[in-house]
């Protein structure tokens, strides 16, 4: 089978199942290259051309990519081939049924000219997707392809449609355990499914509009859970922000485009043009009865446009109307404004359904328990989310006869508007919490990330002084008030209207120069947008945030306090972008919650603080950096540092660079051994866990004691109501940060001045029902998080064997462990009775921290592994034991390499060289008195089966690792097919290891065919013959004698015959036949 590739802009090389190929190849599927995705747009945005076409092949994919991640994730869901298609030609036909200009066709013009009608445009896909199997032959196809008809045609019909929400099950497709299934391309639970996955990403794309939100991050954590006794598309409850920011997403692609002023005006003009030509373009027919002729309907596209255009005669003004369209002859926009509610017929928009908070029928699961979903809490999620998700405008336009002199007209138009809006009497206009009052406005400055003249910043100064110094060029080239301009740029002047100018760098004239570097005043300045841009790309985190925007808008105008002759002059923006001041602060807040202070972060940055500090006073080159940096942090201003001090200061702290980390962390020096364990616990990853964050007050940010002193109090309640277990509260620490859009969380845009494209030099703070409403209450949020220092105290003991009893081991129970090698199984009785938890290699566990609420009395390896060495043949020599890995034989028993051995459990592979390299081969349990090649490393061969009661690997599964005697209690009754994922494997037909018996490993699985008799089956696995050859699951087998040849290596041709073929699928023969490498014989 041979899938087709497609060069997507978006999601790059895709590929496309030949089903759905032969699907995209008929006229009713190519039909949607003529219509456009965001239908008008294209003619206020120029790149938004992109059409439905694309669209739906990157639905389609994404589709596959979701099922993909779902099915290897969790193979129980039982997601057949069938299932993958299905979903996928859905994904791929869900929006055959668009009108011309998309959305303007089925939500304008129908309702319009058959508004007693209810028509949607995904009963019209349903319908072309009859239509295209009916006239292109495809239910052959689909047959031949392995789709059930008609149960599958129905169950494609019912994802197109959306399914159901809730409610007794009522779909016919598919089983209610599939429910999960009619979540992927059009979800009626939340709103969150590929469609809009890709929509999202694909219109920000050719819209030109940073795009806040990425798919992959909620693809790759979608997993299905139980709710309330059905199956949901769940994710994890680290990923709820971007759920925020998804939805966030769209209604800025609403706001900026699909909204848009002039875009919608001239929606309504093609509509009307659509209406005029409905009566009588089409002799005896209507344009609004072609959706109920797919024939008809597949001819019908954006090509409509044209084709009125050029009319001749146009007997119903309709070509006028898109002549004024062409010509730019339309309606003038007055204003907009934000209501309280839907009072009047107005535009709405908002993050998803009315009235919903986006994650409403949302639900998570946990990293420790990946089965059990659950609601977010209000404590768990930001509260600095908007108060409301969904708002109302009104908007007034005026439509001039002559179109002359409409500029002054349209002035004075905006300024009744405004008037009128700012009229007590209507109460609808949603005014927020803001007064309204045009000369309010904060005098103190909104600042930096950091403190105004911070530490850093005061050292960038003096370094800067100290190129001036030793370059002569530059001393020649600056004047002395420009040396202190340029460093007061640096640190940062408050150019705060009616605060007393102390600049000294430039006059007042010329203030707005103090806001581009470092703005003190309101925080819109370069430094921010170059390092959002920046952080984003190399974070990987979506930047919804478009600085060009704001800097092609940016105009200096003079803002005057109300009690001023003489205002002062500042940088301001353009009324229409003040959404995008909002955008950046949140970017800065995005920034800061998912990595600048992310959780596992301040722990590592607490821990390298905590190694300098260590180090501070026995590193000499740290020690003298430290003593600038306390000479900088002590002086008010850089000209109370004399330029002797400052030379031999900027030598010592230069020297100084993250290099410092590399240079305690390789050190001997047994001075920096504190310094040094600190830094490896960094790069062991052997960190304190954060046991989990929450919202707290702003009484306990500034009084981490009140925090701490709660913390204790829910511990000793803990502790009480479960005496088998104790927490140590000195185990425990607490920390509380700020998250907020600017430094002192008020509104980002309290100190920012706008002016109109009318009036470009009047200055003018933005009105709150001319922005957004859809707005956090607040903007600073304090978290406080905990953590747990996981420090494996009292008696240590390692134990590489099964140990029945601990008391045997010199300790009398288990509260904390680190695995070293292998899989072990910890129980809570003596003689491995109750068993309760296992882990795998590399794991840790400490009680209380990990929800463990038992101490542990016996151990015992999972998978037992045990292997003699000898140094010479015949099992001479020296022998050692081990149950574990072995990466140098030489180090770990002073053998210099492996001639014989004996293996008492498992299946080893043993390697010719050392760290697991060089030529290898496997060996299972018995005598090997000479090795095949002398070996100098070794390893286990690791284990893990998926036993299926039914076959075609469908019905009940059952995992493990370890051997099973019987079925009983593994919740099946029998094996009729079997993946083995790694390891070799002997299956018995009887309990107890009875005979008969066949023997499996990874790539191989064994299942019934219809005769039942058993048979093997490949995944498809490409190895080399002479690793073949060493295989322990061939040899004496018939095949061996094959492979005794010696093969040339690729590309050398080689000839094969085919003596005899059993079981071959049409599809596989198919494939043969179409191989390149095949060579037939006529």
């Amino acid at each position: 089978m041979h899938k087709a590739i497609f060069k997507d802009p978006i999601h790059g090389q895709i590929e496309l199942h030949p089903l759905l190929v032969k699907m995209i190849d008929t006229p009713q599927f190519q039909r949607l290259r003529f219509i456009k995705q965001l239908g008008t747009k294209y003619l206020v945005y120029p790149g938004a051309t992109h059409t439905r076409f694309e669209h739906s092949l990157g639905v389609a994919y994404l589709a596959g990519c979701l099922l993909k991640t779902l099915h290897e994730n969790q193979p129980e869901l039982n997601i057949t081939k069938q299932d993958f298609l299905c979903v996928q030609i859905a994904a791929l036909c869900h929006d055959m049924g668009h009108g011309p200009f998309s959305h303007l066709f089925d939500a304008m013009f129908i309702p319009e000219v058959q508004p007693d009608k209810h028509w949607e445009h995904e009963k019209a896909s349903v319908d072309m997707f009859h239509c295209m199997k009916s006239k292109n032959g495809l239910d052959k196809e689909m047959e031949f392809y392995g789709l059930n008809l008609p149960e599958d045609i129905t169950f494609i019909e019912e994802l197109i449609l959306k399914g159901q929400k809730d409610g007794k099950w009522a779909m016919k497709g598919r089983t209610e355990d599939k429910s999960f299934l009619y979540e992927i391309v059009a979800n009626k639970v939340n709103g969150i499914d590929v469609d809009k996955w890709d929509y999202l990403v694909r219109d920000c794309y050719y819209l030109g509009i940073p795009c806040g939100f990425d798919q992959q991050r909620l693809l790759k954590s979608a997993r299905v859970c139980n709710v309330n006794g059905r199956k949901h598309i769940c994710f994890r409850d680290k990923v709820a922000d971007n759920i925020y920011d998804m939805f966030h997403t769209r209604y800025t692609l609403h706001r900026q485009a699909l909204q848009h002023k002039i875009g919608y005006i001239i929606d309504v003009k093609v509509k009307d043009a659509l209406k005029e030509a409905d009566k009588g373009m089409i002799p005896d027919s209507k344009i609004s009865n072609a959706k109920d002729d797919m024939l008809e309907y597949t001819k019908l596209t954006d090509h409509i446009f044209d084709q009125i255009l050029n009319l001749n005669p146009d007997p119903n003004e309709s070509r006028g109307i898109l002549e004024n369209i062409v010509n730019r002859r339309l309606p003038k926009f007055v204003g907009e404004a934000r209501l309280k509610e839907n009072v009047l017929k107005v535009l709405d928009m908002g993050f998803g359904e009315v009235g919903n908070e986006p994650i409403d029928n949302v639900h998570f699961y946990s990293k420790n328990d990946l089965q059990t979903a659950f609601k977010m809490e209000k404590y768990q999620v930001s509260s600095l989310k908007p108060e409301k998700f969904h708002e109302f405008l009104l908007r007034v336009y005026y439509d001039p006869e002559n179109q002359e002199y409409h500029g002054e007209v349209q002035q004075k138009a905006e300024e009744c508007f405004h008037e009128w809006c700012r009229d007590e009497k209507n109460k609808f206009i949603d005014f927020g919490t803001d007064s309204g009052e045009e000369d309010d406005f904060e005098e103190e400055g909104e600042g930096n990330d950091e403190a105004s003249s911070s530490k850093h910043e005061k050292a960038s100064v003096l370094l800067f002084l100290d190129i001036v110094k030793n370059n002569e060029e530059l001393k020649n080239e600056l004047k002395e008030d420009d040396v202190i301009f340029i460093g007061e740029l640096i640190k940062g002047v408050d150019t705060s209207p009616g605060k007393l100018w102390t600049a000294e760098g430039r006059t007042v004239e010329k203030s707005f120069l103090y806001e581009i570097v470092v703005n003190q005043w309101n925080g819109i300045d370069v430094r921010k947008w170059d390092y959002f841009a920046r952080d984003c790309h190399y974070l990987g985190i979506s930047n919804s945030f478009d600085h060009q925007r704001m800097l092609k808008s940016a105009r200096v105008c003079e803002v005057k306090r109300r009690d001023e002759e003489n205002g002062r002059n500042h940088i301001c923006f353009r009324d229409k972008v003040a959404d995008s001041v909002y955008d950046m602060f949140h970017t800065r807040y995005t920034l800061y919650l998912q990595a600048y202070q992310h959780k596992i972060v301040n722990i590592i940055e607490e821990k390298i603080s905590e190694a300098l500090s260590a180090a501070k006073d026995k590193s000499t080159k740290l020690s003298q950096a430290v003593e600038s940096i306390s000479v900088i942090k002590t002086r008010k201003d850089t000209k109370e540092v004399d330029e002797t001090t400052r030379t031999n200061m900027l030598e010592k702290f230069t020297k100084l660079t993250d290099h410092i980390f590399e240079e305690i962390l390789y050190s001997t020096d047994d001075e920096l051994k504190d310094a040094r364990t600190k830094l490896q616990d960094v790069v062991k990853r052997c960190l304190p866990k954060c046991v989990g964050e929450t919202r707290i007050s702003q009484n306990m940010l500034k009084d981490k004691l009140l925090l701490q002193n709660d913390w204790n109090e829910a511990v000793d309640k803990w502790n009480k109501l479960h005496p088998t277990v104790f927490l140590d509260k000195n185990d425990f620490s607490v920390d509380a940060i700020q998250l907020d859009y600017n430094q002192k969380g008020k509104n980002p845009i309290d100190n920012v001045y706008f002016y109109s494209k009318r009036n470009p030099s009047k200055a003018f703070p933005i009105k709150k029902y001319q922005v957004s409403s859809l707005l956090p209450g607040e903007f600073t949020e304090y978290v406080g998080r905990c953590e747990i220092e996981l420090e494996f105290k009292g008696t240590k003991r390692v134990i590489t064997g099964d140990c029945p009893s601990l008391d045997d081991c010199g300790i009398t129970e288990v509260r904390s462990c680190n695995v070293i090698r292998g899989v072990w199984e910890l129980c809570k009785g003596c003689k491995y009775t109750d068993p309760y938890v296992q882990l795998n290699q590399g794991e840790c566990l400490t009680w209380g921290a990990d929800n463990c609420t038992t101490p542990v009395l016996s151990i015992k390896h999972v998978t037992s592994f045990n292997i003699r060495l000898y140094k010479e043949n015949n099992f001479e020599g020296p022998v050692c034991v081990t149950t574990v890995e072995c990466p140098s034989v030489e180090k770990q028993f002073d053998i210099k390499e492996i001639r014989s051995c004996k293996v008492d459990s498992g299946v080893w592979k043993l390697y010719n060289d050392p760290d697991y390299s060089g030529e290898h081969y496997l060996l299972k349990e018995g005598e090997y008195r000479s090795l095949r090649a002398p070996a100098q490393s070794l390893e286990c061969v690791p284990f893990k089966i998926l036993l299926y009661e039914n076959v075609n690997f469908e019905g009940p599964v059952f995992e493990t690792t370890v051997d099973c005697r019987s079925l009983h209690g593994c919740g099946i009754n029998e094996v009729r097919s079997c993946k083995v994922l790694s390891g070799v494997w002997e299956v018995y037909a009887g309990s107890d290891y009875a005979e008969p018996r066949w023997q499996l490993q990874a790539n191989f699985s064994s299942r019934k065919n219809a005769r039942q008799a058993k048979e093997l089956a490949c995944k498809g696995e490409f190895i080399a013959i002479k690793d073949l050859k060493m295989r322990v699951d061939i040899k004496g087998e018939t095949i061996f004698r094959y492979l005794s040849k010696d093969i040339p290596e690729y590309p050398t041709p080689v000839e094969f015959h085919i003596t005899e073929v059993a079981h071959v699928t049409k599809t596989s023969l198919e494939d043969i036949w179409e191989s390149e490498g095949f060579m037939g014989l006529d």
